[in-house]
């Protein structure tokens, strides 16, 4: 009995953390997107060229959506926004994934 108690209450706080981190926590905002690009453009041009870039190539190529050679502010804030839903439905994928490995100990 104690410890179908425990096991809520870690589940209850775990949800809740879960809930915190999702909807508490603010995503990198627009700011952070144009922090970024001024961080790294040695040129003062606005956008990042591959050579600026700090990544690999791959990942530049990922980023440059228009392949124009350039990551943009619109182009940052972009890869931002699916960076987050992938985080996003990782910790869901995971807790699915827990959830199902609690059910097999019981």
């Amino acid at each position: 009995m104690k410890r179908n108690r425990y096991q809520m209450l870690f589940v209850f706080v775990s949800v809740f953390f879960f809930v915190f981190v999702i909807f508490m926590v603010p995503n990198i905002s627009e700011g952070n997107q144009t922090n970024f690009i001024q961080k790294y453009d040695k040129d003062n041009d606005g956008k990042l060229s591959k050579e600026e870039f700090p990544g690999s190539d791959k990942a530049f190529s990922n980023l440059d959506k228009n392949q124009d050679g350039y990551i943009d502010k619109d182009e940052a804030k972009l890869a931002t926004k699916e960076r987050s839903k992938k985080e996003k439905k990782g910790k869901h994928d995971k807790s699915k994934k827990d959830k199902g490995d609690d059910d097999k100990n019981d």
